[in-house]
């Protein structure tokens, strides 16, 4: 017989929505040491419901989600890059092309040296 973490069908959405909740507020912990200790509250309020909800649940398997931030532009600002690119350009372009044009437009030469991986 194949371990469930709940038995109760009711429950099992709940937990789906928390064991999501519950990562993202570990990755906030780690960027953001100054929220620290609200956080960590909120974290600790959702592992407790878990627990009311299903009091076998470990939550030990829950990783922290962790995030990386984008080292040529900042949140919210390559969509803004992109538009610019496009306002000025003189016909129809690729994606590939609008990507290379952004990447010029902010002083990146090589993106193949830096990141492998986008070759």
């Amino acid at each position: 017989m194949p371990k469930r973490p709940t038995r109760d069908p009711y429950t099992r959405p709940a937990i789906n929505t928390l064991e999501r909740l519950h990562p993202e507020l570990g990755g906030k912990i780690l960027e953001n040491r100054q929220e620290h200790d609200t956080l960590a509250d909120q974290m600790r309020h959702v592992e407790a419901v878990i627990k009311m909800l299903d009091p076998a649940y470990n939550l030990n398997r829950i990783a922290v989600k962790r995030r990386k931030g984008n080292q040529w532009f900042k949140r919210g600002t390559l969509y803004r890059r992109a538009l610019d690119v496009l306002r000025t350009a003189t016909e129809p372009m690729t994606a590939p092309e609008i990507a290379a044009a952004v990447l010029r437009a902010e002083g990146v030469d090589d993106v193949s040296a830096q990141r492998p991986e986008l070759r």
